[in-house]
């Protein structure tokens, strides 16, 4: 990864001092410590929503470094949401989600023939942010993930809500593919991104063969989904009510 660099911050007073140095060039800290830096932001992110029921009148001092934006400190013009937790995970569950059916399917056509694809679904698993859902979505298979309804783009398809799920009930009788679709999506996310290997997922395309415009970007991406479990076990839900 590419260096991110990081200031000092601190939640205390009525500014946030040096946060536009959040990925200046030019800070001598390591690697590690502009991270855990950039994670602590994260965290507050995460956590201030749950707190939003005080008046507008309180949102000073504290509230003006919890409610801030990464997105605002790159580039505050433009105020991009994409580095916030949430964008993030919608993010890496694309990436995991497209690489992993690509994956699947690549394995599918070297064993049978191109119809036996399994076709893309909709993509309200990889919106959805809500934490609750989030908890339960990381440990859920792929063949439980892949089974949703398929894309609305095949017009063809009689029954798109089953489609998937009748697909991979007969894949699963294929020996070099039953044992793959058992995998859930955080095993397949951390050997995605490097973190734990999977025999059964070798040959599958890696987040370092992803090419993202910002570095810089890509090196958060990484960072949140290294730590994605405990980010998602670690943040409050969200209070609707």
């Amino acid at each position: 990864m590419s260096d991110i660099n990081q200031s000092q911050c601190s939640p205390e007073g009525d500014k946030t001092p040096n946060l536009t140095d959040l990925f200046s060039e030019n800070d001598n800290n390591s690697n590690s410590n502009r991270l855990d830096n950039i994670y602590l932001t994260w965290e507050q992110n995460e956590n201030s929503s749950s707190n939003m029921n005080t008046s507008s009148a309180n949102n000073s001092n504290n509230n003006n470094f919890n409610n801030f934006n990464i997105g605002n400190i790159i580039n505050p013009q433009k105020k991009r949401r994409k580095y916030d937790p949430d964008c993030l995970r919608k993010k890496i569950k694309f990436l995991v989600l497209k690489y992993s059916l690509e994956f699947i399917n690549y394995k599918i056509m070297k064993l049978l023939h191109k119809k036996n694809v399994v076709k893309k679904i909709v993509d309200k698993q990889t919106k959805t942010t809500n934490i609750t859902f989030e908890r339960q979505f990381m440990y859920k298979t792929l063949e439980e993930i892949f089974s949703a309804k398929i894309s609305k783009k095949y017009t063809n398809i009689i029954n798109p809500g089953k489609y998937n799920k009748n697909k991979i009930t007969g894949l699963k009788s294929q020996k070099d593919l039953k044992n793959i679709f058992s995998i859930r999506f955080i095993e397949c996310l951390n050997h995605f991104f490097g973190k734990n290997n999977l025999e059964e997922l070798n040959g599958m395309k890696t987040i370092e063969e992803v090419h993202f415009k910002e570095e810089k970007y890509k090196d958060c991406v990484i960072y949140y989904a290294k730590n994605y479990e405990e980010n998602v076990l670690r943040a409050r839900p969200r209070n609707n009510n």
